[in-house]
């Protein structure tokens, strides 16, 4: 079903961007929020455009932090392409950007920054329930006055080029007329329920046609290796569909939750929430692992960084080293989605709908995969949720 409202936020304000969505769909107001509607396998960069080409109304919470939020500023600017209504909901009381007040120019603030949020959110679905109740103007319908010279005639048919065929009139037998108004009616219901099947029910796309492995991590699999935590509390565990990995600096630094399953070409979706522990850690996954000891580890790091090493045993070699990138979502509670693609020698890496870097290494061609958490400060630990991974043919 098509949404009403797309909320933009950046993720530091997902408290807030939830309580929106929670207040607008008690009324009836149906929206589209990430992560909670991005389905396995779907990439972001792909869905947002269709998305965009639905909706009606966008609101942007604005803060400190979405202000200077590259991501926010695409999703804006898509909705200025796309002319939908956008509406600012501050909660900050800071000035937009130079780049952001040109996106968002439009008088339509509500301003959220004084308590109580409940008062704003009344103001704001009732603002909302107004734009929706707008029907658009129709457009006058085209004068069919005749021209003052012309009598008036009926309007040409796009037919009406072809000279009529004359034809003497043939009385029709009452049963064979019976027969064509049968089958023409067949022909209509035919029509009437095609269309509603292919409304209801979509053909699947080459991206739920490709898929090669999904879990949403709701019970243990034997597709995983055990799952278990050791005396320090390392280990991976099940929780209301989410995988989490503890690990700890001592002993293990590293605990890899791994697939027994193996794939060479491939593009992996997977959602990654730091949860908990120091922000110099490393999350992500392990790709084309060989025997549990040699493969990839594609990373990204609660504090904006990300890297990918070749590991040989307990030889490590960094094929990019950690690289800043603000296209990572950072802090305590900051979800990303990782996107890996392996395709021969060549794995590229992203986040959120942006490619990070590429590169390219013949080292392994194929493998297992594993989720992947790492604490790298002595005496440090980390803990890391993992949602909705999907691995694609390539």
């Amino acid at each position: 079903m098509p949404k009403d409202v797309f909320i933009s936020y950046e993720h530091n304000d997902k408290k807030i961007a939830d309580a929106i969505c929670s207040a607008l769909e008690s009324k009836g107001i149906q929206c589209w929020i990430a992560p909670r509607d991005i389905l396995p396998g779907m990439d972001y960069a792909e869905v947002l455009p269709q998305v965009l080409n639905e909706i009606k109304i966008m609101i942007l919470v604005f803060s400190s932090k979405a202000n200077d939020s590259p991501h926010v500023r695409r999703e804006v600017g898509r909705a200025v392409d796309n002319k939908i209504t956008i509406i600012p909901f501050r909660i900050d009381d800071v000035k937009p950007s130079a780049a952001m007040e040109y996106l968002i120019s439009a008088p339509q603030w509500l301003d959220a920054s004084e308590p109580p949020l409940e008062k704003h959110l009344d103001l704001l679905t009732s603002t909302i329930n107004s734009y929706l109740s707008k029907k658009p103007e129709a457009s006058p319908p085209p004068s069919l006055s005749p021209s003052p010279s012309l009598p008036q005639s009926t309007p040409p048919s796009p037919l009406s080029s072809i000279p009529p065929i004359k034809q003497k009139p043939v009385a029709q037998p009452a049963k064979s007329r019976k027969k064509w108004i049968a089958i023409g009616g067949a022909v209509i219901l035919v029509i009437i329920l095609f269309a509603i099947f292919s409304t209801s029910h979509p053909a699947p796309t080459a991206r739920t046609q490709n898929i090669l492995f999904s879990e949403n991590f709701t019970d243990p699999s034997a597709e995983w290796e055990s799952i278990s935590h050791d005396a320090y509390g390392e280990g991976a565990s099940y929780q209301n569909g989410t995988l989490y990995i503890k690990a700890t600096n001592p002993p293990g630094t590293i605990w890899c939750h791994t697939l027994q399953q193996s794939f060479s070409d491939f593009i992996l979706d997977v959602n990654i929430t730091h949860i908990d522990g120091t922000l110099n850690d490393l999350e992500g996954a392990n790709v084309r692992i060989q025997n549990f000891n040699n493969g990839y580890y594609v990373a990204i790091s609660p504090n904006g960084y990300y890297r990918i090493w070749e590991y040989d045993g307990s030889n490590v070699k960094d094929l990019i080293s950690p690289t800043k990138s603000s296209y990572i979502n950072t802090g305590v509670s900051a979800t990303n989605h990782l996107t890996v693609r392996c395709k021969g020698n060549m794995i590229s890496f992203g986040v959120n709908g942006d490619t990070l870097d590429t590169i390219t290494d013949n080292t392994y061609q194929a493998g297992t995969i594993g989720l992947t958490a790492a604490a790298l400060d002595a005496n440090s630990y980390t803990v890391v949720a993992y949602d909705n991974l999907v691995i694609r043919a390539y």
